[in-house]
């Protein structure tokens, strides 16, 4: 096994670790991530679609909360 110089990686998984990162930017290059966060669909339209969609959720959740409750003092009167 080919080693370097000091402690650490050996060459030949060094020089696969290199590949690796320049085919990495090599593609981030193509689509900067830039272009995703300033998109007003991503920005504003979907902020408030998620928003809404998490309040709905928390909605159901406490009246799922209240209906359980509500059965479980049902259980425990019977």
């Amino acid at each position: 096994m080919e080693t370097s110089d000091g402690p650490g990686t050996p060459v030949s998984t060094q020089m696969n670790l290199n590949v690796i990162s320049s085919q990495a930017n090599k593609k981030s290059k193509t689509r900067p991530i830039n272009e995703v966060d300033n998109s007003p669909l991503f920005d504003d339209e979907l902020d408030k679609a998620l928003r809404t969609k998490v309040l709905n959720l928390e909605i159901e959740n406490e009246a799922q909360k209240s209906l359980i409750d509500k059965l479980t003092n049902k259980l425990n009167d019977l």
